[in-house]
């Protein structure tokens, strides 16, 4: 490896640097042409001239970044999920009920990209480097904030306690424990944690009907769907760590039809849904989004269509929420 970066160093002006992580050497390149960095590692070694390096950025979109690698992105996410879950439900917004899953999903998500750091090196490099600088500043903000929702959920009643705290204990299970090395578990925990904005619901108003079950199973579903094919993108870093994914075990293909094969059960639980709430036809705009991210899915997308579209589901929520609320104006 060491040869190929001397050479390319001397031939095409590329700076290199080698570079510790939990499981060995890495190598960081860089071109003046496209002024970017890559990832190589001892085991997937290539001849790293300009023509051969892949772009890992896609343009300045500084504010974008922050907001997907602060996490704050993917909490509003968590919070979309808790409001549409009292929407189709016919609950009355209860204004901090959408906080707890956003504190709690900013606090596990700041935390887990602090363990993975050797991961996100080779995976997103520019994230990871954010995570670095700021990691320890967020999860100062994370965690006074989770603690208060955590005394507000208290103050409601113990159930809701529970329900807000069973995320936080997925993420020590994904993260500490190391629980992630094992194919497809890691997944449906993650999908787990995510279902937990709609129980949350449930809690809070004691009671568990058969819609707050539907969206409980059908969140998680979804977000298995996400978290499975976010694997395509970590497959790189994944493989380096001796972390088992579906894209790593099957391909992407096979794993993009995998996740279309999960999608069916999803539209079940959707229909079901649907015959028992008028308003659970908001989803349909979000279940569109969720096709169409699977479908287009792919190793080599730049860093804003996993980070930004994918992620960006939820927001198809949010949209169809303000369109109905805009109908009944009117």
């Amino acid at each position: 490896m060491e040869h190929y970066i001397r050479e390319s160093q001397s031939k095409h002006s590329v700076q290199a640097a080698p570079t510790q992580t939990g499981a060995g050497t890495i190598y960081l390149v860089k071109t003046p042409t496209l002024g970017v960095w890559d990832i190589y590692t001892p085991q997937n070694y290539i001849y790293v001239g300009d023509h051969m390096l892949r772009e890992v950025r896609a343009g300045s979109l500084m504010l974008a970044r922050i907001l997907v690698y602060s996490s704050i992105y993917l909490a509003l996410g968590a919070a979309i999920v808790a409001i549409s879950t009292m929407f189709i439900s016919n609950y009355p917004l209860v204004w901090y009920l959408p906080l707890i899953p956003f504190a709690g999903s900013f606090l596990i998500y700041n935390l887990n990209r602090l363990t993975d750091m050797d991961e996100d090196i080779i995976n997103v490099y520019d994230r990871a480097q954010f995570s670095k600088r700021f990691g320890k500043v967020l999860l100062y903000l994370a965690g006074p904030l989770y603690a208060a929702c955590l005394f507000l959920a208290y103050q409601r009643n113990i159930y809701t306690l529970a329900i807000a705290l069973m995320p936080l204990l997925i993420a020590l299970l994904y993260s500490i424990a190391r629980l992630k090395k094992f194919l497809f578990l890691k997944n449906v925990l993650v999908a787990m944690a995510w279902g937990c904005s709609a129980l949350l619901v449930a809690a809070y108003f004691t009671n568990l009907n058969i819609v707050l079950v539907c969206l409980y199973i059908f969140f998680s579903l979804q977000f298995l769907i996400n978290v499975i094919i976010f694997d395509i993108k970590d497959a790189r870093g994944d493989k380096y760590q001796g972390i088992n994914s579906l894209p790593l075990k099957l391909g992407i293909a096979k794993t993009k039809e995998a996740c279309l094969l999960i999608f069916i059960p999803l539209l079940i639980v959707w229909v079901l849904l649907l015959s028992s709430t008028i308003r659970a036809i908001i989803l349909l705009p979000f279940l569109i989004y969720t096709a169409t991210f699977v479908l287009a899915a792919g190793d080599k997308r730049p860093w804003w269509y996993y980070g930004v579209f994918v992620d960006g589901e939820f927001f198809t929520i949010l949209l169809a929420l303000l369109l109905w609320w805009a109908a009944w104006q009117i």
